[in-house]
């Protein structure tokens, strides 16, 4: 499998040795061989290197040291690291460290003693950690010929090197021994069990497979017996209390990463202070083959501060020590993204683009979001096709054409495999897997995502693109389950489609799915009985093929075009008159709105700027839509029962359709008003009203979602102190910006609740919560931050001018899912803010632009900002 490394890392790839560990003489043998095309080691003036090999004290067996240090005397005594090679257990020299170690004493102004231990299996358990404990009580009887300061000694290692060095703490905080103040554990191996989730997932990355490490564990462990001694897996260690300070590397594509970071974490958890780091793009070892690279400079670099802070702060090894929380804990992956559909995919982009790296996650088989799931007939944009597409990219703009001026379902999902493929995106999502959990852990600043599949991930952030209108809502009738026939939801359609010629179709809803499946479903079902709760105002959508001069003209003005609609109200350039109807004299009033019936589409609403506001405007607008529905439904009885009386034009989600209306004057479908005759139950045979049985095949469910928030609290989301998302909204939907949470720190969502998500065009929504959402991580990166969360008082600034927008409107005159209640026990609370993108859009960039005003932020840079993490919220 190839593995996305670093490129600095990869160029020296094929200098990697494919180590197969079945023939432990044969690797030796050839990393002799690689090690003879380098030059030998010699330390440049200031660093003087003694090899001493001789007698152990009493009782130890002989030490064979290489001993770096500075050169000329110092009047002070130096500190000490005690260092173990790598090679797990079975290869390997203490030569091979002697330049990370001479880079140590220079910037340090340490002594650093390299161990030739014994090699397995030829020496197995305990004997290399005996050799060890006899350096480190070495080091203490020639302290002072060595001017070392016994206060001041630090144990250190690389891979299984690392485990000695672990091991050789556990053993003198156990058995006593010369103190050490500090752990270096460069990549450890600690655990002989090797059951990770990264050890089954890097099965064949370079240099260390996972058989590799087996064979390697058995080589060391010999007849170790059972249980297996702490000292030799450092893992098997019940408690790790009192060990001194450490700090760990581990690497990304590595099947020992994890191991390292659970133990890194039980030494946290038991109040060591530990510090741990991943490094990206790398593979076990790396640091040591790919030198010249950037990221393994950095480690070595990082392991070498790290023992120079330890020296600089060490205290007695008898003083009792706090635990200092890491803010620099490593993740799988940057962030988790949740979802694939536009808002998923174009957030996987932009964060690849600005380098963090990013693993998604889709519970469909394939992209498309919304368009995966709703292939029902008849499905189609209610926004025009040269405005429903991204604009973020000329070239994406340029290379696609769409056919419709509403394109359908089919075409909208092509195009969202087109760019997937377009961008290469593929490769960083996880399909058919769902994200069940998702659990904020305090102490290292991260999530900790788990998927249906088993698998986890953590991430310093989590962006959820799970859907405004992804979360099905269950048919709200009981006996359900007792229909003998088909039953389908728009919202989880077969990808195979279904034929309902010869079938009796019960469709239940008329809402924007239910009005353009139904005429779709007249088109083949031998009888189509629709039930229908609240009649909707749908529009027509005239719909027509683009002609070529649309194209070419959108294409040529794209960057004005775009830049327009990000700064209008609903994310899409409309020709608004800026008219008020009430102030517009007839007869141009009437021939205004027929113009603009002929045109068809949203144009019509938004045609006149007092409809939205002002009761009395609404109603001459409503009149004529009326009006519209009695000329087209012949039966005047249908007619009454089709037309919307009750609340303003535009309360509840405009409908675009096509033929909708006149559908209801064909003699095979009946159309039954739950009003009037309410449905009690689902019956084998069909829908039982309180009137009477209808005798159905197959009943569709077009009951809509629950909307904006059920798709976030479906996923078992826990915030600090384990608080449940679900739980937190329990009364409502509480956010800021609806970008982000109290309690639930570096969570991030995409057009979701009291955002302006489905008012506006759903792709200018998203790619300003993209966008600014990739901006927040650039600053956090860039400025030593890794927490983010927003403070409760500009939760509520923010809940106050979600209400205030929807009072200027008519939008409370209407029951709609803008306020859940087409959901049993949710509650009632407006989910959209109803001033436009621009206004929130400008909201926005002025929070981002004081500072992150509003919003708690945490990591060692956070003192630098105190002044605009700490400023009140205002209006």
């Amino acid at each position: 499998m190839s593995y996305p490394y670093d490129s600095e890392v990869r160029a020296a790839v094929p200098y990697a040795p494919p180590l197969d560990l079945t023939d432990i003489a044969a690797a030796r043998a050839l990393l002799v061989e690689a090690a003879a095309g380098l030059p030998p080691f010699g330390p440049e003036a200031g660093v003087e290197l003694t090899h001493l090999h001789g007698s152990g004290a009493e009782g130890d067996p002989p030490v064979d040291l290489y001993i770096l240090r500075p050169t000329g005397g110092t009047a002070q005594p130096l500190p000490v690291l005690l260092w173990f090679h790598g090679g797990g257990f079975v290869l390997g020299d203490a030569r091979e460290s002697l330049p990370f170690l001479d880079a140590a004493v220079r910037q340090t102004g340490a002594v650093c003693v390299s161990l030739q231990y014994r090699l397995a299996p030829e020496a197995t358990f305990p004997a290399p950690l005996d050799e060890g404990l006899a350096a480190l009580n070495w080091l203490a009887d020639h302290a002072e010929q060595l001017g070392i300061d016994l206060d001041r000694i630090a144990v250190g290692g690389q891979s299984a090197g690392a485990a000695y060095a672990a091991g050789l703490a556990l053993r003198v905080r156990d058995e006593g021994g010369p103190g050490i103040v500090f752990q270096l554990l460069d990549i450890p191996v600690t655990d002989d069990r090797i059951a990770t989730q990264s050890a089954a997932e890097y099965t064949d990355t370079l240099v260390w497979h996972r058989s590799n490490a087996e064979l390697s564990w058995k080589a060391y462990l010999g007849d170790g017996g059972d249980p297996i001694s702490p000292y030799a897996a450092p893992a098997r260690a019940e408690d790790l209390a009192g060990l001194p300070p450490a700090f760990v590397t581990v690497n990304q594509f590595d099947p020992l990463r994890d191991e390292g970071i659970e133990y890194a974490r039980r030494l946290a958890h038991a109040k060591v202070p530990t510090e741990l780091h991943l490094y990206a793009g790398t593979f076990h070892g790396s640091s040591g083959i790919a030198v010249t690279a950037q990221v393994s400079q950095r480690q070595n670099a990082d392991l070498i501060a790290a023992l120079d802070r330890a020296f600089s702060t060490a205290t007695p090894v008898n003083d009792k020590r706090e635990l200092i929380m890491t803010e620099s804990t490593p993740t799988d992956v940057d962030v988790v993204v949740i979802g694939a559909g536009f808002g998923g995919l174009y957030a996987l982009h932009a964060l690849r683009e600005k380098g963090f790296s990013v693993q998604a996650f889709e519970a469909g088989t394939d992209v498309g979001g919304t368009w995966f799931w709703n292939r029902y007939p008849g499905a189609r944009c209610d926004v025009e096709s040269l405005a429903y597409q991204y604009s973020f990219s000329q070239e994406l703009v340029d290379e696609w054409t769409w056919t419709e001026r509403y394109a359908t379902q089919p075409e909208i999902l092509a195009y969202a495999n087109w760019v997937a493929d377009r961008l290469d995106l593929r490769r960083d999502i996880l399909f058919d897997t769902r994200v069940d959990s998702a659990t904020y852990n305090e102490d290292g600043s991260l999530w900790e995502v788990r998927a249906s599949d088993g698998s986890r991930r953590t991430a310093r952030f989590v962006v959820a693109a799970a859907g405004s209108l992804s979360a099905v809502a269950a048919a709200p009738f009981p006996g359900v389950a007792e229909f003998s026939g088909a039953a389908y939801h728009p919202g989880q359609w077969p990808a195979q489609g279904m034929d309902f010629r010869g079938k009796r179709v019960a469709v239940i809803g008329v809402g924007s799915s239910g009005a353009q499946l139904i005429p779709e479903m007249a088109k083949q079902a031998a009888e189509l009985v629709v039930f229908q709760r609240t009649p909707a105002y749908t529009l027509p959508a005239r719909n027509r093929p683009l002609y070529e001069d649309e194209i070419i003209s959108a294409r040529r003005n794209h960057a004005d075009l775009a830049e327009s609609a990000r700064r209008s109200y609903a994310g899409v350039n409309l020709p608004i008159t800026g008219d008020t109807i009430l102030d517009t004299p007839e007869p141009k009033r009437t021939v205004m709105l027929e113009k603009n019936w002929k045109l068809g589409g949203n144009l019509f609403i938004t045609a006149f700027t007092d409809v939205g506001s002002n009761l009395e405007a609404n109603d001459i607008v409503a009149d004529f839509v009326r009006g519209k529905i009695r000329d087209i439904v012949t039966d005047p009885e249908v007619a009454e029962k089709l037309t919307p009386t009750d609340y303003p034009i535009g309360a509840k989600r405009i409908i675009t359709d096509t033929n909708f209306y006149a559908t209801f004057n064909l003699p095979h479908v009946e159309l039954v008003s739950v009003l009037d005759e309410p449905i009690e139950r689902i019956v084998p045979e069909g829908v039982q009203t309180s009137a009477r049985t209808y005798p159905v095949d197959v009943i569709v469910y077009a009951t809509g979602y629950d909307s904006l928030t059920g798709s976030l609290t479906r996923i078992d989301f826990r915030g600090r102190e384990g608080v449940s998302l679900a739980d937190w909204w329990a009364d409502g939907a509480q956010t800021y910006l609806g970008l982000a949470t109290t309690g639930f720190p570096n969570l991030f969502t995409i057009t979701g609740p009291q955002s302006p998500s489905v008012l506006v065009n759903m792709f200018a929504a998203i790619e300003q919560h993209v966008e600014w959402i990739v901006d927040c991580l650039e600053y956090l990166r860039s400025h030593d931050l890794v927490a983010i969360e927003p403070r409760p008082e500009a939760q509520q600034w923010w809940a106050d001018q979600v209400e205030s927008a929807v009072q200027q409107t008519l939008y409370l005159h209407a029951k709609s899912w803008y306020r859940g209640t087409n959901i049993e026990g949710k509650a009632s609370q407006f989910l959209v803010y109803a001033n436009g993108l621009n206004d929130y859009r400008t909201t926005c960039d002025e929070i981002a632009a004081a500072g992150y005003r509003g919003f708690a932020l945490k990591g060692p840079g956070a003192s630098a900002l105190s002044g605009a993490t700490t400023k009140e919220v205002s209006a």
